[in-house]
């Protein structure tokens, strides 16, 4: 019960000093998105996902790959 107990403490002790950032922003908040199968095709799932990228308010970089 010792050992639960201590385990408990210096996971809060962790929480604690970790920074206000989420470990899940890197995938919710991408600073930039490279689009695999990217297509200059309109009727292209790559080249869908492409246009709505460019057209959406994103700040990051977007790196087409063919």
């Amino acid at each position: 019960m010792l050992h639960s107990a201590r385990r408990a403490t210096v996971a809060r002790e962790n929480e604690d000093s970790m920074p206000p950032t989420s470990s899940l922003d890197p995938l919710f908040k991408p600073r930039s998105i490279a689009v695999i199968g990217a297509s200059r095709r309109r009727d292209a799932i790559g080249g869908a996902i492409l246009r709505n990228l460019l057209d959406l308010p994103f700040q990051g970089a977007v790196y087409p790959i063919n």
